[in-house]
């Protein structure tokens, strides 16, 4: 945000300039924040940013449960990928800039419980 202020010179108080001062804040909300699921144990996250960035956003913060998830992508999308299939996840996306972060816009991603055909599970 920026406000417009009238300066004054300490030298020659007669003399006024117009000033502008740039407001930091923490970032607003991040926007449309929607999740996809994949395939059958990942998530796409999606979402637009903030109305007010509050100076400049320098990353996202994703955290997500029941997995302990935790990311910081720099671009308003992440994947999520070896998620437990047919769960459902709560997602949490937070703006940071240089003061912090701010308020999280929330989602949940229901992975599927379709296990692709001739799919073999080779884990031990």
């Amino acid at each position: 945000d920026e406000m417009k202020v009238t300066c004054l010179d300490n030298e020659d108080p007669q003399n006024t300039d117009t000033c502008t001062i740039l407001v930091l804040t923490l970032p607003s909300i991040p926007l449309d924040l929607t999740s996809n699921p994949i395939t059958y144990e990942s998530c796409v996250l999606d979402w637009d940013i903030p109305v007010d960035d509050g100076g400049e956003i320098t990353q996202y913060n994703i955290t997500g449960t029941p997995d302990d998830i935790n990311s910081n992508p720099s671009i308003t999308m992440d994947t999520f990928l070896d998620l437990t299939p047919n769960t459902a996840y709560m997602f949490n996306v937070r703006a940071r800039n240089s003061l912090g972060l701010g308020d999280p816009a929330s989602v949940q991603c229901n992975t599927t419980g379709n296990i692709p055909p001739g799919f073999v599970d080779v884990s031990v």
